[in-house]
Parts: structure tokens; sequence; C-alpha cells
């Protein structure tokens, strides 16, 4: 039994009763540093008593020239002595070519007791450990592993990626030299953009273009203010060792180079194509475009297939630029082509944020689509707000090409029939299997996966033709997160058979093939080729099967890619059938391939391609390395900071002791909002100063209106009541004078 640390780190192993002698490796001895004067490098055992005697089983095993050599236990007479012992091990190690001296020195102790040790000299430095029986000559204890040197690990993965917060854009990998295209048939169109700076790089008289070439124009073009730099990983199995997982030396990755792109004060930037689409778009191709391209077509808008469908209803696409969320409303009347719907999604979301934070670029009929702040841009599908058509989505960023993640064959008709199976379905900290029954329809099946998923995923589903029974039907699935997402079967062929599948799965491997010499599994990711040896030809007597069954394979794939571009899974069916599934958590296409035994294998696997003899994985809807559409961020995510969470990071930095950060950086912040709140209180001062004269000017105004007022159309009541009393006696005075004149009667009026 050998363990050992796939990444060399430190480790103990405790055993327990019987198992102790197995596990006394002790110390592990050396005979490293200097050569004696008789040029032997030395070394020597634990002092044991002399009446030690080979029983049980174990055995002894040096290292030199980076392999390990086994002297067996069994190979040594039953009850033999230290003598024995020392013959032995000095006929194994003459045996690798080196010059060995194995003697027994003996002494007697401090308490009286005679004892006997190893002395060892070898023409070159050796590591000797014993297992088992052999142990004890060695000395006992606790198995302690010690940290070894280990060849540089190219696996491709770096922290900041890992993590999500990788800012400068990095190309996918290529073999040192390769040839990118041939620029004199295919010209290459890139602009970069980043704040008032932009660069148009145009290249067409290069027939076999290099990465270092394509640095060395860009940088060129650009000038002191962006950096293109090709970053190379050497190859594997050089130091300290041949083969980074210690066997065969067929686990190896060749070098490679990859295109590192950023600004040189730190600035964001967008990078994308302005060829048109369907011709060579090198940025697409390198995996380091940043903007959404949408192409001048007309957009076909659903039509409820009733003559009913209001084409003033808007198509709703949610644009998410970092953690900023926002809604944009296109309709058939507004938005009948690509470059309006880009318009569109520009100016509405740039007006809602209240500055820009969009901008679009018209080119050789492609509208490209960035954010300025070089956080990551997502477009999705959503309902439309009548609740007749509520289950559908408008479909437009599905026919742009520009809805987030993975989008199906446009091509499938509304009335097909799904088949009985399941599909799982995963992010990065999420995974669903979602049945499909057999008269699910690719709506039915949208609608269980939005029920099953909704906090985390999303779910849109288009018809041309909505009610009727004559449209084309297509799906998106996107991350909430912005994170890829992971499909494949697990039952059944239809995520394979709508198109949207992005993971390899095997056929039934409950009986592994048989693994011999020469075996090797090799898997190309992201233009880097990961080899891994499946048998170990030094292994004694003749070799040995690294992996005998479909879980030691995936542990093995597990450990290489570390859990990140690559993921390994069993799947084990009801009825004890076990498949491999393979897929990528970053969203990544690749290609699996062998050799020997296991290469034949592969070569009757569903979806082998004879021709390049791999097995490559899906590609639904993605550019260049991707499976699906994917965005790159050059900045952070945008946060705006008050006054109080700057005081919160001014407590922080200051319980934490950090006084160059308190200094360089904290007192010239809280300087920066103290000169913004004074100026602010200078702003409200002025406001309030207006704001009081505005009311004193407004009171004035009052009383001389009221008074313009009185004199208009007032009365003084004193007065107009002695005028009415005056009037009064006079009408009365009047009616009695022409009462005393006229004197009418009855028989007056009657004549």
């Amino acid at each position: 039994l050998v363990i050992t640390s796939a990444g060399g780190e430190p480790f103990t192993v405790s055993a327990t009763g019987g198992l102790v002698p197995l596990f006394s490796d002790g110390v592990r001895m050396s005979s490293g540093g200097s050569a004696g004067s008789d040029g032997m490098y030395s070394l020597e055992t634990a002092q044991i008593s002399t009446s030690f005697a080979v029983t049980g089983q174990g055995g002894f095993y040096f290292e030199y020239d980076n392999k390990k050599h086994w002297v067996d236990i069994p190979s040594i007479p039953p009850a033999a002595d230290m003598n024995d012992v020392a013959s032995a091990l000095q006929s194994a190690i003459q045996n690798v070519d080196l010059s060995a001296t194995v003697t027994v020195q003996k002494k007697v102790g401090d308490d009286g007791t005679e004892v006997q040790w190893l002395k060892i000299k070898t023409s070159k430095p050796i590591t000797l450990s014993g297992f088992g029986s052999a142990a004890t000559v060695i000395g006992t204890g606790l198995l302690g592993s010690e940290s070894i040197q280990m060849n540089a690990d190219h696996t491709h993965i770096g922290f900041a990626a890992m993590m999500g917060m990788e800012t400068s854009v990095q190309s996918s990998e290529f073999s040192v030299g390769q040839v990118l295209g041939d620029t004199t048939s295919d010209q290459l169109q890139i602009k970069i953009v980043s704040g008032s700076h932009h660069a148009e790089i145009m290249i067409s008289d290069d027939s076999d273009l290099t990465l270092e070439e394509l640095a060395a124009r860009i940088n060129g073009v650009c000038g002191d203010w962006f950096e293109a730099v090709v970053e190379t990983d050497g190859p594997d199995g050089s130091n300290p060792f041949a083969d980074p997982l210690y066997n065969s030396g067929d686990n190896r990755e060749g070098a490679t180079e990859r295109l590192v792109l950023r600004t040189k004060d730190g600035s964001p930037f967008s990078i994308y194509d302005t060829s048109a689409i369907g011709t060579a778009r090198y940025a697409e191709m390198l995996g380091i475009n940043t903007a959404l391209t949408v192409p001048d077509v007309a957009v076909n808008y659903p039509d409820d297939g009733l003559g009913n469908f209001d084409e003033n209803i808007p198509a709703i696409l949610e644009v998410t630029v970092g953690e900023h969320v926002f809604n944009v409303r296109v309709c058939k009347n507004n938005c009948p082509t690509g470059e309006l719907v880009a318009k569109a999604i520009v100016n509405q979301v740039n007006e809602q944020y209240g500055s820009k934070l969009l901008a679009w670029d018209g080119n050789a009929g492609n509208f490209s689509i960035y954010a300025v702040t070089g956080e990551p841009l997502r477009v999705v599908d959503k309902g439309y707000g009548d609740p007749r058509y509520a289950d559908y989505t408008g479909g437009v960023a599905m026919q742009l090409g520009i809805a987030a993640g993975i989008t199906s064959d446009p091509t499938i008709d509304d009335t097909m029939a799904l088949t009985a199976g399941t599909i799982r379905i995963s992010t990065p900290g999420h995974t669903i299997d979602v049945p499909v029954l057999a008269a699910d329809t690719l709506q039915t099946l949208a609608k269980r996966i939005q029920e099953s998923t909704g906090s985390w995923l999303d779910v849109a589903f288009s018809d041309t033709d909505m009610n009727a029974s004559a449209g084309k039907v297509q799906i998106s699935l996107a991350a909430k997160d912005g994170s890829a997402v992971t499909i494949f079967d697990i039952a059944g062929d239809n995520a394979s058979d709508i198109g949207i599948s992005t993971g390899i799965v095997s056929s039934d491997l409950s009986a592994f093939p048989a693994i011999s010499a020469g075996d090797s599994l090799s898997i190309t990711v992201n233009g880097a080729t990961h080899t891994i040896d499946l048998y170990d030809e030094t292994f004694p007597p003749s070799g040995e099967a690294v992996v005998n069954s479909v879980e030691e394979l995936a542990g093995l794939i597990n450990t290489r890619f570390q859990g990140q571009d690559i993921i390994a899974e069993v799947i084990t069916a009801s009825g004890g059938e076990k498949y491999l599934a393979l897929y990528s958590p970053k969203g990544y296409t690749f290609e699996v391939s062998g050799t020997g035994n296991f290469g034949a294998f592969l070569a009757s696997e569903p979806g082998y391609d004879p021709v390049n003899e791999v097995i490559a994985s899906p590609n639904p809807n993605g550019t260049g390395p991707y499976s699906q559409n994917v965005v790159h961020r050059t900045g952070d995510n945008q946060k705006k900071i008050d006054f109080f969470g700057i005081v919160d990071n001014l407590i922080d930095t200051v319980e934490g002791g950090n006084v160059d950060g308190l200094s360089d950086t904290m007192l010239g912040e809280m300087d920066h909002w103290m000169s913004t709140l004074l100026k602010c209180r200078a702003v409200a001062g002025a406001l309030v100063n207006r704001y009081t004269t505005t009311e004193s000017r407004y009171v004035s105004n009052g009383t001389n209106y009221t008074e313009l007022h009185d004199k208009t159309v007032g009365i003084d009541l004193a007065e107009a009541i002695t005028d009415y009393q005056m009037a009064t006696s006079i009408y009365e005075a009047s009616l009695a004078t022409i009462a005393r004149i006229m004197q009418v009667s009855l028989l007056d009026f009657l004549r």
C-alpha cells in the first residue's frame, strides 16, 4: 500500500492494533548531502536489539534516480537475522548499477544491552523506507510524509479565475508558436475600448499569425495605455522527476501559451470583433470577446395564431450588468430589427441607471453592446405582461443569439413529443434531476424546469405562433448568478435531441474495460491537453493498471482537474448500470481521446469522431472555447459606498492593525469624504438661504397682492351699511311721494 499526496503536501497516517506494524515507517532515511572522503554517501538505520529476526510480511524500498525499488521480506529467509537483511539490501541496490556496501554494526548500549544497526554506503544518494516487519530496522513510529519538491503545476487554473475575480482577459491555451490563422484570406478586425481610448487592430498581411505577433501588433497600436502579453506555461516532466504522478511518465501537459490583455492603469476595457458574423472572428475564437454581438436582422415577434395578438404588447428583456438588473421593453412596432433592439437595450438601461452604463458600436452589420464599467453583461428573455401569454416570452434574445446561457435548437416543431427520461441540470452550487414524461412537449418541460429551479435558473420559452400548432419553439436556460450551466441526459436522449446538452455520457461501464501497458486518456479543454496515464509500467514486478473501475477513473480525472475545468461523475442506474459523465463547470467545450486498448474502447463510444479520433462535447450556442454565451468581466461590480460605509471600513482597518492601509488609503478616503461633506453642506446652506429669501419674497408679495385686491374689489363695511340705509330711506320716501300723487283705487283699476 503506497499512499501519496497528489499535491505533494505533508500528511500523516495513524494506525492502531494489528495495523501498527504495517504503518511503521518512522523516519524516512536519506543519504543525501555531501559524499564522504571515499566518494560514498552513507546512512545508518535505527539501533535495535541483536535478537531481531524477520517475521511476517513487509519489505523495504529504496529510492534512487526518482524511482522506487522494492526488496520484499518474503525474499529473505524466515527467521533471518540482520546479516541476511544486509545481504539482500546490498544485492538489490547493486542491481540498479550502484556501488554499495551494507554492513551490520554492533555495540553495547548505555543500558548494557547489545544493539545492532545497518550502515549503508552507496555511490549515489538514496532514500530508504521500510514496511511491516522491515519497519523495525528503520525505526517504528507514526508514519509521516515529507514535503517533497513537485513539478510546476500547469493545470491552467488561476486563483482569481477560480474565484470569479479575474479582470484581465486571458485567451485560450495554444501550443507554442501555433498559427492562429491566415489573415490574408481571413482578415483580423478587433476593436479595444477603454474610457476615452479607442484602438482598432486590423491585420490582413500575415499568412501565419501567432500569438506573439498579435500581441506585438496590439501593443504597437494601443501605445502606452494598454498591454498585451504572451504568457507561457512550460511543459511538465523536468524537475524533480519525469512524471507528475510519479509513475510511467505518460502523465503530462505540453508547453502552452496564452494571450493576456489588460490596461496599464487597471481601468476596465472592452474588446470585440468588428468583422461580420460568419467571417473570421478572432476575438471570439481566442475566447477574449467581452461584448454581446447583435446581428442586424429582422426580428420575428410571436403571434397567437388567432389574430388577437396586440403587436404593441412589449416583449421584456431582463438585462443584468454586474449587480444591477433592468427591464427593457421592445415590440414589433418600435424594434423590428436587431439594430433597433440593440439601441433600445442601451438607451433604456442608461436611462434607468441615470448615467452611461452601456455603450454600443455598429460595424459590418453587427452591433456590439458592452458595459463601460467592465462588468459582466447578461440578457435573458422574460414573459409578457399580458396574463394570456404569461407562459411565453418574445424570444428576442434567443433569436439574436445574445441570450445568456444555453439556447436550444431553433428548428424544433411545437408538436414534437419528448420521450421518457431524466435530464440533469447543474450550476456551481446547484444540481437537479428533472424528469421528462413521454407526453411532454418542450413547453411543458420548460414549465417543469422553471417550477423546480426558479430561485437559481432563468428559463425562457418561445413559440412563434403561441396557441397554434404550426410554429417553431425554443428554450433557453441561464444561471441567475451568471455562472455556466451544465446539462446532460442521465436517462433518455431528450437534452441531446433538443440541442441543450453540454456533457459527454459514456456507455455502461459497470464491466470496466481491461487496462494494459500503453493505455492513456487525454482531455483537451480551453486549448490545453491533459494526458492521464492509466497504466504504471514501473510497478513491480511487471506493471499494474492505475484504474480498474469507473469510480477510480472518475476520481483520477477529478484529482487531475481539481474540480475546475472538468468534472467527472458516475451515474448509477436502477439496473446497476454505471455511466461516466464528463462536463465543464466553466462552460468550456472539450474533447476526449485515448491510446492503446482504452483508445480502442473510446472508438466504440457514442459520438466518436473517427476522422479526428476524439469524442467532442456538444456545443449548443457557444463561440470559441465555450458551449454557451459567456461574457468576460474586465472590471469589478460597481457598488456605491456611502460615508457610513467608509466609516465601517475605517473601523475594520483600525481594529485589524493595518497601519499602512490606514495611512495610505483610509485617511485619504476620509479626507475625500470630509471634503465632499463640506461641499454638500455648502450647497445645502446656499439652498437654504435661497429658500429663505424666496419665502420672504413670497410673504411680501402676498401682502401687496392682498392690498391690491382690497383696493380693486374690496368694500368698507361701515360705509356700505350707511350707504345701504340711506338708499333704503330714499326709496321709501319716493314710494310715499308717488302714492300721494297718484292715489289709484280698485275702482280706478276696474275702470
